[in-house]
């Protein structure tokens, strides 16, 4: 095995879902620009035993996650900062973090309910011993419009064992990687990784940690962790690294509430683990849970050698699509399989996409890192057969683009020739990156990715902003881009020297798109409300919130007919023609504030 500096890091990203359509403002200024950062990085040429890839493996989460420093400065006035549109909501909420970064937002919506919302991410903690990643999850019960923690506080209970905080600790694991899915009624899942910094293993212990999956039974108010430790825990010699899951939402699939998670596992010769040292190979690996993420299969392996970052996706039938990165040999692809079986096997890869052409790491005129083409995927609601990959690669001199590869034969054939997502013209110096992807109710395909585009002031551009597209003909074509954020933010403030903003963005099926965004300062975690039109469940005052007065308005029409009552059949939400004390009860589950709407 050789190492050294012949080629630039790589890295990933992942994938998930989205719906309803968005109505945005799109005449809000630009920020000045700032200085910028140069970054050179190694790469490792990795040795196999069969045709030796000639592009560099990507290194794990463990080699290049950074930990963030303290903060130099506070922002003048945050309270002014963040009187920003109402299109724009920030997510994080937790007090002791908010001068900290938060990167690497997941999303997932509540199937039968959109305004359901729960994100999971990254938060930086303060202290000495907690200076490090730990998980946090926010949700919201009015489609992004306010955001709550967890009634246990922001941060995912501690694993049997350790406490989240500084990898370099015995007692302690990092978090990185979340990724959030919603599963069966109010039912849903957190993936996360939880490491040492096993290049130099506290008590010279590699096995500490691996990935951990918390469930959630009440929409994510409270959280555990159904196997009292991790899913599938690290070894001496093996590091558990991008997991990612999907759950078989829909009730009438042979596999319902089955949960599938895919990761890369990297093989050392010993511990400690060093990436440009020792390291051996890397594995696309797969195991599913039907016990509610109490136990787990053995772990099948999908692929070998040069790629990282698999995502899952589940089709409306209960078919399994995994995704990768691929870049064995000489050609870069996404590589997808397919089980029928709910996992218990696989059939033969297919390439989504061939031929593509890593991005710069980092991108021309900015210093974060950013993936080299790595994919995410999304199934049709409205087609079985319907499978669409998304990712960004190089398409010319500081120009990284967005496309979109559909499959409408369960994957066994895909587009020739890959869409371009983005609507600037080609050849433009500007770069999109960290694409997600998903597929609506309605069969609309819709895309969110970061866009520099706007920056006209610094060469090859580094503001970004954060754009939409929606795909009305299954994939065929997307119409015009649609910013959706209402502020650029500058790299430079990340809280990393520039150099890293996280490494992937999020789309929730219900339309709601989430990033890391630095307008106050520092990255915070932001999104998009569902802005729909449509009246909020149970919203019978029109306040675009379900509170105490809402239950008000139902009580003055308490056991009376539809027809004879002021509220009308929107109070009758059971649908038995009376108004009584069982519509104040469904009422109640529709509550987005905590105790508002807990007496009858």
């Amino acid at each position: 095995m050789k190492s050294g500096c012949r080629g630039k890091e790589k890295k990933r990203w992942f994938g998930l879902a989205m719906r309803e359509r968005l109505f945005f403002l799109d005449d809000i200024a630009i920020i000045g620009g700032s200085f910028f950062l140069t970054l050179g990085v190694c790469s490792l040429e990795s040795a196999f035993a069969k045709s030796p890839p000639s592009l560099p493996v990507p290194p794990p989460s463990s080699v290049t996650r950074v930990v963030p420093p303290l903060p130099q400065f506070r922002v003048q006035s945050r309270a002014l900062l963040e009187k920003t549109s109402s299109l724009n909501q920030r997510v994080n909420i937790n007090p002791e973090t908010l001068l900290r970064p938060q990167v690497e937002p997941s999303i997932a919506s509540q199937p039968t309910n959109p305004h359901h919302l729960v994100v999971g991410f990254e938060d930086a903690l303060n202290g000495v011993l907690a200076f490090d990643f730990a998980p946090a999850i926010a949700r919201s019960r009015d489609g992004g419009r306010t955001w709550l923690s967890p009634k246990g506080g922001a941060i995912l209970p501690n694993p049997p064992g350790f406490t989240w905080g500084n990898r370099s600790l015995a007692g302690y694991l990092a978090a990185g990687n979340l990724a959030v899915s919603w599963g069966l009624g109010d039912v849903l899942y957190v993936s996360t990784l939880g490491f040492h910094d096993n290049s130099f293993p506290p008590n010279k212990d590699c096995s500490g940690g691996g990935l951990y999956v918390y469930r959630s039974e009440d929409g994510g108010a409270t959280w555990t962790l159904p196997a009292y430790g991790p899913a599938v825990p690290n070894t001496q010699t093996i590091f558990r690294d991008k997991g990612y899951i999907a759950v078989d939402a829909n009730p009438l699939s042979p596999f319902a509430g089955n949960l599938y998670m895919t990761w890369d596992d990297d093989t050392y010769s010993g511990c400690p683990q060093n990436f440009f040292q020792n390291f051996l190979r890397r594995d696309i690996s797969f195991s599913l849970s039907s016990d509610g993420g109490a136990t787990w299969t053995k772990p099948i392996v999908l692929a070998s050698g040069c790629l990282i970052a698999p995502v899952p996706a589940v089709a409306v039938n209960g078919d399994i699509f995994v995704v990768w990165y691929d870049c064995n040999g000489s050609d870069v692809r996404q590589m997808v399989r397919r089980s029928t079986n709910g996992g218990l096997s696989f059939q033969s890869a297919v390439a989504a996409a061939s031929g593509l052409r890593p991005l710069p790491n980092p991108l021309v005129g900015s210093a974060f890192r950013v993936p080299a083409a790595f994919p995410a995927i999304a199934t049709d609601p409205t087609s079985a057969k319907a499978v669409y990959v998304t990712w960004a690669s190089d398409n010319g001199p500081s120009q990284a683009d967005v496309f979109v590869s559909r499959s409408l034969d369960s994957g066994v054939t895909w587009n020739s020739k890959p869409v371009r997502v983005n609507d600037d013209p080609i050849g433009n110096p500007r770069d999109q990156f960290f694409p997600w992807i998903t597929a609506g109710v309605d069969g609309a395909v819709l895309v969110m990715w970061g866009d520099d585009r706007l920056d006209l002031a610094n060469p090859g551009g580094k503001l970004y902003d954060i754009f939409m597209a929606e795909s009305v003909d299954h994939g065929a074509s997307f119409g015009a881009n649609i910013r959706v954020s209402t502020s650029s933010s500058n790299p430079d403030f990340d809280g990393f020297g520039g150099t890293f903003i996280g490494d992937y963005f999020g789309l929730a099926a219900a339309g709601v798109p989430v990033w890391g965004d630095t307008r106050n300062g520092n990255l915070d975690i932001f999104a998009v409300p569902l802005l729909t039109g449509k009246p909020l469940p149970g919203d019978f005052d029109g306040d675009d919130d379900v509170d105490r007065n809402d239950l008000n308005v139902l009580l003055v029409d308490r056991n009376k007919r539809v027809g004879s009552s002021v509220c009308g059949a929107a109070c009758d939400l059971d649908g038995d023609g009376q108004i009584t004390v069982l519509d104040g009860r469904k009422l109640v589950l529709l509550c987005t504030r905590f105790g508002c709407a807990t007496e009858l």
